[in-house]
């Protein structure tokens, strides 16, 4: 559904940069971060977002990256 909504649509490379923050598992040591991944590790969480952004940075042609400051 949402790729027949977006069908079409080319931002042409344009960069769009997310706000965003980690927070860190005093457990486990991980870090996690909702918005934005540099590659999948085998972590479901981090290897769904990661997968997420880049269906969407393919369906639309963009970059997605992430600000943290």
């Amino acid at each position: 559904m949402i790729r027949q909504q977006v069908s079409g649509k080319d931002y042409g490379g344009y960069e769009f940069r997310v706000l965003g923050h980690t927070s860190s598992d005093s457990i486990t040591g991980l870090v996690y971060n909702e918005v934005f991944y540099e590659e999948e590790n085998g972590e479901p969480l981090q290897d769904s977002v990661y997968k997420r952004n880049q269906q969407t940075e393919d369906l639309l042609n963009c970059k997605i990256s992430l600000i943290t400051q």
